[in-house]
C-alpha cells in the first residue's frame, strides 16, 4: 500500500543523506541530486556540508539547470577538499558515482570513475555491506531493512571512503 512506499522512499532518503555525510566528513566534494517527496527529507541532519539539487523542483533543494550543472563541473574543490562523489535518488532507489559534477543525465553519468569505484565496493564488501559490482546499477532499500542496517552502511561507507585517500 502506500504507506510501504512511503517508508521505503524515506529509507532511501536517510541512506542517501546518510551517505552524502559519510563523504562529507572523508573530505570528500559532495552532491545529491534527487526526486522525491519533501517530506521525506531527513529532518535530524540540518548540518548540511554537501550540495542538494532537487530534480522535481520540491522542498529545500535547488532545481537543476543544465546552465548550473556546468558550473559545478567548474568548481574546483575546497583545499583539502578530496575529489568528487555523487548521491542520486528517486524514491527508493539510488546510487552513488565517483566523478567531479552532478549526474543528471547518461553523459554527465559516464564521467564516473568506475575504478574508484570497483576499490570502494571491494571494501565495502569487506565491511559486509553488499552493493552493486557497477556504479551504474542502483542501491534498492527494501522493508527489511531497518535504520540499524542503513546506519551501519553509513559508518561502513565513511570508514571505506576515509581510507581511500
Amino acid at each position: 500500500g502506500p504507506g510501504v512506499y512511503a517508508d521505503l522512499e524515506e529509507k532511501a532518503a536517510y541512506l542517501c543523506r546518510g551517505l552524502a555525510e559519510a563523504a562529507a566528513a572523508a573530505g570528500y566534494k559532495v552532491w545529491v541530486v534527487e526526486r522525491g517527496k519533501a517530506e521525506t527529507r531527513p529532518k535530524h541532519r540540518p548540518d548540511r556540508r554537501y550540495k542538494v539539487f532537487d530534480l522535481a523542483g520540491e522542498g529545500s533543494g535547488e532545481g537543476l539547470t543544465e546552465q548550473q550543472a556546468a558550473q559545478e563541473r567548474m568548481t574546483d574543490a575546497a583545499p583539502g577538499e578530496r575529489a568528487g562523489v555523487c548521491l542520486t535518488r528517486a524514491g527508493s532507489m539510488l546510487s552513488q558515482f565517483f566523478v567531479d559534477q552532478p549526474v543528471v543525465d547518461y553523459r554527465s553519468a559516464m564521467q564516473a570513475d568506475t575504478k574508484r569505484y570497483a576499490r570502494y565496493f571491494w571494501a565495502m564488501l569487506k565491511a559486509g555491506v553488499y552493493l552493486a559490482p557497477a556504479q551504474f546499477e542502483a542501491m534498492f532499500v527494501s522493508s527489511a531493512h531497518t535504520y540499524a542496517d542503513l546506519d551501519a552502511v553509513i559508518s561502513a561507507s565513511q570508514n571505506t571512503l576515509a581510507d581511500m585517500a
